[in-house]
């Protein structure tokens, strides 16, 4: 389950149910949870477990003006399992308000993502978790054009502050500037977007104490193996069919325009693009995130620190982010 806390409540027996939108119940689906309504503060039955929702069930609860519906909380798994399923067909349904296709995506990404980067910590990402990944990923990508959309996930993805919130801004910022990039295909993007997504994966293998700490006070020792982060997160990655455009983002994410970034000190035209985009939308969504050491810059402060900094960045991959930013309103 993701860090997000839907309402709960519970009954006059002790048991416990959480609301959900009536509109994440779709049309000629069926779920292993029974869904109930709330009417006159009792409880009451409305589709049993295995029952086949219908567009009917929809329009009811449409006509009665219902806002929640509630399921047992024992089922949570069952209904992260059927919004997991059907997160493309919520995405693609445009009857659905943005803000609620937004917090099922949310909901459905967190939870992958933490599988991979802290729930079991593997030493290698398994190939069945990077198969839901990558298919989430080509369910999404036309969601993520609308500005609104990119305005309601950035929303949902700032409130968070562990590793695998930082992979799905980076991806979500990589996969609109690219597509704002007429020069690269989508799937290099597509590739990238992942590679955005898992770039940091490596971190996982490192001390929480180093990841923690100021940058400018570790010492020479500890920078060193924290400069290692990219070549583990390679190697982490091994066993998956990755594309060598997703390869790139996992180990060139921290290369600069001017040649001193690291691993391999990269510079210039030698850095695929896709790989600039990666790099950018890394550190800018690394800034509007509070650090142990530091509080979150607004998106302001944090394009004004790039912006000073602007011998390491791409300088027209810059103005393509300050304009996916400011399409959707994000300030």
């Amino acid at each position: 389950m993701s860090d997000s806390q839907p309402e709960t409540i519970r009954d006059a027996s002790g048991r416990g149910l959480f609301a959900i939108s009536p509109h994440l119940i779709l049309p000629e689906t069926q779920g292993r949870f029974s869904v109930y309504l709330r009417q006159d503060g009792k409880l009451v039955l409305y589709a049993a477990r295995g029952e086949t929702f219908t567009i009917a069930h929809r329009e009811r609860l449409s006509a009665m003006g219902v806002r929640q519906i509630w399921i047992e909380s024992e089922d949570r798994a069952d209904f992260d399992a059927y919004l997991r399923k059907n997160i493309g067909r919520i995405l693609s349904d445009e009857t659905i308000p943005e803000a609620e296709r937004a917090e099922a995506w949310f909901e459905v990404s967190t939870d992958l993502a933490q599988e991979i980067f802290v729930s079991h910590l593997p030493r290698s990402v398994s190939i069945k978790r990077f198969a839901k990944i990558e298919s989430l990923l080509r369910e999404s990508a036309g969601f993520f054009r609308t500005p609104e959309a990119l305005r309601e996930l950035s929303r949902l993805l700032s409130k968070g502050f562990k590793l695998f919130h930082h992979g799905l801004g980076v991806m979500i910022l990589t996969a609109s500037v690219l597509d704002a990039s007429p020069e690269v295909g989508p799937e290099v993007a597509a590739a990238a977007s992942l590679g955005a997504l898992l770039h940091d994966i490596g971190l996982t293998r490192l001390p929480q104490a180093l990841t923690e700490k100021n940058p400018q006070q570790r010492t020479p020792e500890e920078e060193a193996l924290f400069r290692g982060h990219p070549t583990l997160g390679v190697a982490a990655c091994s066993a998956l069919p990755l594309a060598p455009e997703t390869l790139h983002a996992i180990l060139f994410h921290h290369e600069r325009e001017d040649g001193s970034g690291y691993p391999t000190g990269l510079a210039g035209r030698d850095i695929p693009l896709h790989v600039k985009v990666v790099a950018l939308c890394n550190v800018y969504d690394g800034l509007i995130r509070p650090a142990p050491w530091r509080p979150a810059f607004s998106p302001y402060e944090a394009l004004s620190a790039i912006k000073s900094d602007r011998r390491g960045f791409d300088l027209e991959l810059l103005r393509r982010l300050i304009l996916v930013l400011a399409n959707a309103k994000i300030t």
